[in-house]
């Protein structure tokens, strides 16, 4: 993600961001296509802690791309805050990691990489459509 998206981030939610955090150094390692989906997240997490004072402020600790899909880890967590990870993730995959485009957004790949990509991104970026049931799923 470029470090303007990236610090959009970090300054809308400095509470799960904290400049002490993994993920702060560590930074967003995903396409900007998938900026909105992050905020939509945190937004929803947030609103979450800030409803629930009883519970733990939500801390990312690595946000990126993993097997083509969203990764967003993170600590304090319960049940409701897994099941709004789960969701973003999932969407994570029918939406273009580089443009953010939703129309024909699926994954693909190129030599053992996973992505998740439209048809322009997938032709500028030298992936296939990934074949998932021949994929080898890593152990």
């Amino acid at each position: 993600m470029t470090s303007n998206l990236q610090k959009k981030l970090f300054e809308r939610y400095p509470k799960i961001f904290p400049k002490d955090s993994d993920a702060h150094q560590i930074g967003i390692d995903c396409g900007d296509g998938w900026y909105s989906i992050i905020d939509d997240l945190c937004s929803k997490i947030q609103a979450y802690v800030d409803a629930n004072p009883s519970k733990k402020q939500v801390v990312a600790l690595d946000v990126k791309q993993k097997f083509g899909m969203l990764a967003f880890y993170f600590s304090n967590g319960n049940d409701e805050i897994l099941q709004m990870v789960f969701a973003a993730e999932r969407t994570s995959g029918h939406i273009c990691e580089l443009c953010g485009s939703t129309k024909n957004a699926r994954l693909s790949s190129k030599k053992g990489w996973v992505k998740t990509f439209c048809d322009p991104c997938r032709l500028i970026e030298g992936y296939e459509i990934a074949d998932i049931e021949t994929a080898e799923i890593p152990q």
